[in-house]
Order: C-alpha cells, then sequence, then structure tokens
C-alpha cells in the first residue's frame, strides 16, 4: 500500500478528485481503507504500461492537449473535459494542475524509480485520463525511415520545412502493408492549428465542428485539404509550444489524409495563378488522418526599435544610462 501523502501537496488542497471511470477499474476492491488511495496507485501502473510503450507518442497527444486548454475558445475545442467527483468542470483548476505538471519523462522516471514522491495525486489523475480513459486515438512515434516510406507510397510531394516530430495514428490497418492502393483512394494534406486537432481526434472531424457552433443539427462545413503541402501549412495558425517554456516558441500541425475519390462528395478546384489543387471533402465523404506533422520554430526576439526601449533594456540588466540633452521624451 501506498502512503497517500505521496499522491498530495498542500499547494492542491484546494483541489477536488478528478471523477473514477469505474469501467476502467472494475478490479476495485472494497476491502481498502482509502479507495482513493488505492485507485491513485493503479493509475500509476496502467501509466507506466502506457509511457513504457512509448512516451514519446504520449508526449505529442499532451501538446495537443495542452494547445486545445489553453486556448481562448477552450469551451469548443477541449471537449470531452474532465469532470471532477460532483459531476462539474473548473478550467482554472485544470490550468492549475498543468502548470504543475512535470515533464512526461521526469514522470515517467519518477514512476520506474517508485518516487512517489514526484506523483502527486491530481497530476497523476489528470494523466491517466488524458493517456488511459481517453485512450482513442494513440499517437505512435514512427522512424525517419518509415515516414519516408509513407509519403513515397502516398504519392504526395513534401515542398516544404522537414516535421520536428512525426506521429502516426493507432488504426485497423496500414498502409505500407498494403499491396496497391484502390484508384479511388487519393492523399492529400490538412492543415490546422494544434488546438482544433486535439478536437478532431477527440469528436470526429463532423462533431467537432458541430461543437464550435454548440449546434447539433448544423451540417458541417467542407473539408479543405490540398495536394501541396506548404499550403496546408499555412492553414495551421501558429499556437504558443506549451511543452517548453522557451520564449516564442511556437507549434503548427499539419496531417496526412486519406479520403475516397467520389463524384458526389469531394471537388476539385485549381485557379489558374496557382500549382496546387484544393481538394474540398463535402458531406459524406470518406477521409482519416494517417500522419500528424508537428513543426516546432522559435521566433526570435525583435531588437529594440526606439531610443526608450533601449534604455528599458539597460535598466532590465542593471546597467546605468545616461539620458543626453539631445534625447528628450515628448
Amino acid at each position: 500500500m501506498v502512503n497517500a501523502n505521496h499522491f498530495y501537496h498542500e499547494n492542491f488542497s484546494h483541489l477536488d478528485d478528478l471523477a473514477i471511470d469505474d469501467e476502467s477499474d472494475e478490479s476495485s476492491s472494497s476491502d481498502t481503507e482509502d479507495d482513493g488511495e488505492e485507485f491513485s496507485f493503479r493509475q500509476i501502473v496502467q501509466l507506466r504500461k502506457i509511457f513504457d510503450v512509448d512516451r514519446y507518442g504520449c508526449f505529442g497527444k499532451w501538446c495537443l492537449f495542452l494547445a486545445a486548454a489553453k486556448h481562448r475558445r477552450w469551451e469548443e475545442l477541449l471537449k470531452p473535459v474532465p469532470l471532477y467527483h460532483n459531476g462539474t468542470f473548473d478550467i482554472q483548476r485544470l490550468l492549475f494542475v498543468i502548470d504543475h505538471t512535470p515533464t512526461l519523462t521526469a514522470v515517467h522516471l519518477a514512476i520506474v524509480d517508485e518516487n512517489y514522491v514526484e506523483c502527486n495525486r491530481f497530476v497523476i489523475q489528470l494523466l491517466h485520463y488524458v493517456f488511459v480513459k481517453k485512450s482513442e486515438p494513440m499517437l505512435f512515434t514512427i522512424s525517419d525511415f518509415k515516414f519516408q516510406k509513407l509519403i513515397k507510397s502516398s504519392g504526395v510531394t513534401m515542398n516544404g520545412p522537414y516535421p520536428t516530430d512525426v506521429f502516426d495514428l493507432q488504426v485497423d490497418d496500414d498502409l505500407e502493408e498494403r499491396p496497391g492502393l484502390p484508384n479511388n483512394r487519393k492523399f492529400g494534406f490538412y492543415g490546422a492549428s494544434p488546438a482544433r486537432f486535439y478536437s478532431i481526434l477527440s469528436n470526429g472531424y463532423v462533431k467537432s465542428l458541430k461543437s464550435e457552433t454548440n449546434d447539433e443539427s448544423i451540417e458541417p462545413t467542407r473539408i479543405h485539404l490540398t495536394s501541396d503541402f506548404s499550403a496546408s501549412l499555412s492553414h495551421s495558425d501558429k499556437e504558443p509550444y506549451w511543452y517548453e517554456l522557451s520564449p516564442g516558441a511556437v507549434l503548427r500541425c499539419v496531417a496526412l489524409c486519406e479520403y475516397k475519390d467520389h463524384p458526389d462528395c469531394v471537388q476539385y478546384k485549381k485557379d489558374s495563378n496557382q500549382k496546387y489543387i484544393d481538394i474540398f471533402l463535402t458531406k459524406g465523404a470518406e477521409f482519416r488522418i494517417w500522419l500528424i506533422m508537428f513543426f516546432k520554430e522559435v521566433i526570435p526576439a525583435l531588437p529594440p526599435t526606439s531610443t526608450l526601449q533601449c534604455h528599458s533594456a539597460k535598466l532590465k540588466s542593471g546597467k546605468r544610462i545616461k539620458l543626453e540633452s539631445h534625447q528628450k521624451f515628448t
């Protein structure tokens, strides 16, 4: 039995436990003195199994989750939300736990070393929710060789920056294992913000579109793919890269999608001044996401553009400055 104090810290004293998923814990026993403590330990065991399989794949999903949770439109993008025992949800509580969550590497090593002092109960509950309770779909890292092979097999061309990370979605069959793709199966690129991708992976494309308007009767708009990688990358808004506290770090995402070419639900458009084809999938179209590519970059800080900004920078650095007679505030 693990001491419950190992899962508790005074900084978290104002929080409630997340609601326990009874379906995922059928082994719960009634003879334990502290069900919450026992449940936290079982969550740790389940998390270790997930991390042991592919911790970096979990990192990819965690980045998308952070983007949705910290987005100004989190009410639309972060669905479903992790509820507490009383059936309520508080975004400030969620952000508090997120801000106190160590890196996944640190959590994994603490679990392996049985260093449960580092395994805060509320952090474990949140990670368990993201990776175990809401495990589908899972992201898996792939080698550069496999990535190149998948791109070649799909017939598309990468004409832009090379991705910093590539994740494969867990699907029933594998593209590279097919002897040949049917003529009506084609591929295109889809660009969207990281927060948008989390909503799509959690709810599916159609349901994700409806959740943004809170109208279940509305028909989804067209899904916009392109044959050009760079064009789809431009469709992905740069969002803060929350996983690392790097000043100016941003993240964009592009997916490689497969769709069924059918005249009733697939439309093609090519303007005379563009070299690529816009692909619009309408109601009834069949498509799936195969790969999600991450593009991380650091936007350099702009140099000071005025005398006042230069003085401000020097003051912050602790350097003394002298205001010359010709430098006047207006």
